[in-house]
């Protein structure tokens, strides 16, 4: 099984190296302090995003990001009208 997980979204090293780049650039340590979900959402986008580095028509990737965006979407408050 990790053999096939490793065909389909990469080395793991690989995989978790630019996940915690991208986080540490990002502040997603500081961003948790106020919105953990918000926080736990990018974290999730940025793993799949480097998932798909290594295989990009991979369509639950994808899926997954669109989800993770619209959880997040739906905590905020609404927009207020100007």
């Amino acid at each position: 099984m990790l053999y096939e997980r490793g065909g389909e979204y990469g080395n793991f090293a690989k995989v978790a190296t630019r996940v915690t780049e991208c986080a540490k650039a990002l502040g997603l340590a500081e961003m948790a302090e106020t919105r953990p979900d918000a926080s736990v959402a990018a974290y999730m986008i940025l793993v799949k995003l480097a998932r798909l580095a290594h295989k990009p028509n991979h369509r639950d990737s994808w899926v997954d990001i669109e989800g993770y965006a619209r959880l997040m979407s739906s905590a905020l408050p609404p927009p207020v009208s100007a």
